[in-house]
């Protein structure tokens, strides 16, 4: 993102001319995405905050941005952009602008919006995972924490656009987003949870968030840790367990300073200091705790965290607690509940001052066609999915059932256009695949039951255009298996329901078809994408660029970078990241610059292999021995499943070089994209790799 000077200074001074006018004013309403029919519910939120002056609150949620006014609770507007969802959000100490983590094919991004006009001012490329981002006291840094221990910062002027300070990039063997990352207020230190299931060790590790250097390993709890808040001032460091305590520990030596253990097992889902740390709030089941900071006496052993006393248990939410947001004068606490509310409260007195709506994970409809309508949502198979519908999209509308489908396939109806309208993807890339049937599933019913026999394998149709692959579990198809109904275990994702939506009157229930006497009809054909290939640069580090494609093995990806990114450029060989290595070219570096993911979550996993992968040449031949399996390397750090397929690796398999069938994903070129230069052919494999690993991709 390069924006110019006379950018900043025109935001500048807009900012200045409308920071009289009210966000109500110069918002636009949020806007459904392209192709969705309606939505129910804002989305669960994701993070509160409170504008500096405490007139107002915003809440981010997976569907856009709400604003409310902070004294009634009355929605005043929001803010959404389709496709679009919003993390952490932070507002500039004047108030002027406010940052948003959002993210984008994968990546993470953190949008800077201008409040008074409500107007994206610009993008900036961020670390995923955002869990903590903050503007500094006097406004001209921005810092965010994120997934993999990546901290960035940037320097914010009106004059400039703003300037990646520092980026601290650690590295692990493994990541797991049920990891917690916290950055202390004034950035010295970044703390990251290392749970190890098997010992019952979960420790927290203190890394400065300057330097990237481990400071402190905090040991002591043997539960899962669920929360961590560090104090305003960055000296303690608070977190909470599944069941058992919340420890108190001093981040400048590292030692633990109080334990509180539950009386009887409690579960801590959030923790959270006031802006001055007056209060400390506790986020459980149902339950608030607020404890008040006391230097004296303390009360019964487990009312106290530290020197935090208990004073108040706010008790009017009906599921667990799991946000909070304090007002600048410390007297309003927002909490934020799983059962889809906001309350307000005054923390004097322990009283309601009001409550916001709506913020359920809920429903949406993404489109419809006739009476069938495909929704996202959040339940995973031992939910009842068909009072859900029912509950968010009226008395009119029920879960679909697979004699739905056969039905309206019996009646005549064009199952191309059912596919089409309905946006129906394929189940696969390849027949022989692994990927997790659930993830292009759509969830139904059969025979009006939610789930196979009395398991909890729920029941979903998915689209094989008459090419099952061999483990899919059919429990029956249509034509030939152009679409299947199976079942399986999951959460989330999407799900067909029908009915009319603007009716309150019930749909009938579905009759039983024998798809054994229905027999297969002619269909039409699906029309295949036609769509000429594309290469879009997403990432580039020196000459190396990492590049988006649509094309399959059988294409000639190599004259494809040439024709669309210039004669500059050509698709990178395995041979140039070899000379780099040899080079002394740091493969930290390439892997952090070029966000190189690692190719399995776990070593024993079958995913398909191309998924996190990028496709290179080598010695200049696109695929292995004039077959259609296309060369890629992909990320092991030093831990290669058995299954992969390698011709070649780096440093003991930190990378590696494979080859597989199938189609889109990346691809990594080689070049200049400014010059009309053809780069030099790649060079003549080396013999031996002369450098020594790099040493500080594995030294923690």
């Amino acid at each position: 993102m390069k924006e110019k000077g006379l950018f900043f200074i025109i935001f500048l001074l807009t900012v200045i001319l409308w920071s009289s006018k009210s966000l109500a004013q110069e918002y636009t309403q949020g806007h459904l995405p392209e192709g969705a029919k309606m939505r129910i519910g804002k989305g669960a939120a994701s993070d509160i905050t409170f504008t500096p002056d405490g007139t107002q609150f915003a809440v981010t949620t997976n569907i856009g941005i709400w604003i409310y006014d902070a004294k009634t609770g009355a929605e005043i507007t929001s803010l959404t952009q389709p496709g679009r969802g919003y993390g952490k959000i932070a507002f500039s100490p004047d108030g002027n602008v406010f940052a948003c983590a959002t993210g984008s094919n994968g990546r993470g991004e953190v949008q800077l919006w201008d409040k008074a006009t409500g107007e994206l001012i610009t993008t900036l490329p961020s670390p995923t995972g955002i869990s903590s981002l903050f503007f500094s006291e006097d406004g001209t840094k921005l810092a965010c924490a994120g997934s993999f221990g990546r901290v960035h910062v940037w320097e914010i002027s009106p004059e400039t656009p703003p300037v990646l300070v520092t980026d601290i990039r650690l590295y692990f063997e493994n990541w797991s987003d049920l990891w917690l990352t916290e950055l202390s207020p004034d950035g010295r230190f970044l703390a990251i949870t290392i749970p190890n299931w098997e010992d019952k060790g979960f420790s927290i590790q203190l890394w400065d968030g300057k330097t990237g250097e481990l400071w402190h390993t905090l040991t002591g709890h043997t539960r899962s840790i669920t929360a961590l808040s560090f104090s305003p001032d960055s000296k303690t460091l608070v977190s909470g367990d599944e069941y058992e305590t919340v420890r108190v520990w001093d981040t400048e030596s590292g030692s633990l300073q109080s334990i509180m253990r539950w009386r009887d097992r409690t579960s801590t889902h959030a923790l959270a200091f006031s802006p001055k740390g007056r209060f400390l709030t506790s986020g459980h089941p149902d339950v608030v705790r607020l404890w008040h900071y006391t230097v004296g006496e303390a009360q019964h052993w487990d009312y106290a965290i530290g020197d935090y006393q208990n004073i108040m248990d706010l008790k009017a939410h009906k599921d667990s607690v799991y946000r909070f947001a304090f007002s600048s004068d410390e007297l309003t606490l927002l909490t934020a509940s799983k059962d889809g509310t906001i309350i307000a409260w005054d923390t004097t007195t322990g009283n309601q001052r009001f409550t916001c709506e709506g913020h359920e994970q809920g429903i949406q409809v993404v489109v419809s066609y006739q009476k069938f309508h495909v929704v996202a949502h959040n339940l995973d198979e031992t939910e009842d999915l068909k009072a859900e519908c029912k509950a968010y999209l009226g008395e009119g509308v029920r879960l679909a059932d697979w004699n739905d489908i056969l039905a309206y396939y019996q009646a005549g109806g064009s199952m191309a256009d059912f596919i089409a309208e309905l946006k129906v993807p394929l189940e696969y890339v390849d027949p022989g695949d692994m990927e997790a049937i659930p993830n292009t599933g759509y969830r139904i019913s059969r025979n009006g039951e939610l789930r196979w026999g009395n398991g909890d394998r729920h029941y979903f149709f998915a689209r094989h255009d008459h090419v099952k692959r061999a483990d899919f579990l059919a429990h029956d198809n249509i034509d030939n298996y152009l679409l299947s109904l199976g079942s399986w275990f999951g959460k989330g994702g999407f799900a067909l329901c029908y009915g009319d939506l603007n009716s309150t009157e019930p749909p009938p229930e579905p009759e039983v078809i024998d798809t054994n006497q229905m027999g297969n009809r002619s269909m039409p054909a699906i029309v295949p994408n036609t769509a000429e290939p594309v290469l879009t640069p997403v990432v580039s580090y020196q000459k190396f660029h990492v590049v988006a494609h649509n094309l399959d093995e059988t294409q000639d990806l190599k004259a494809e970078c040439k024709k669309q990114l210039g004669a500059g450029v050509r698709l990178a060989d395995w041979n140039d990241i070899l000379a780099y290595h040899q080079a002394g070219g740091s493969m930290a570096d390439f892997i952090a610059e070029l966000e190189i993911p690692l190719e399995y979550v776990d070593p024993g996993d079958l995913e398909a292999i191309p998924n996190a992968s990028y496709r290179i040449s080598r010695n200049g031949e696109l695929w292995w021995e004039d077959g259609n399996r296309h060369y890629f390397f992909a990320r092991h750090d030093r831990i290669k499943r058995a299954g992969f397929l390698a011709h070649d690796n780096i440093d003991n398999y930190l990378l590696s070089l494979g080859s597989w069938f199938g189609k889109g994903g990346f691809a990594l070129c080689y070049g200049d994209l400014n010059s009309t230069v053809p780069p030099p052919d790649p060079p003549e494999p080396p013999d031996v790799i002369l450098s020594p690993p790099d040493a500080r991709l594995f030294d923690r």
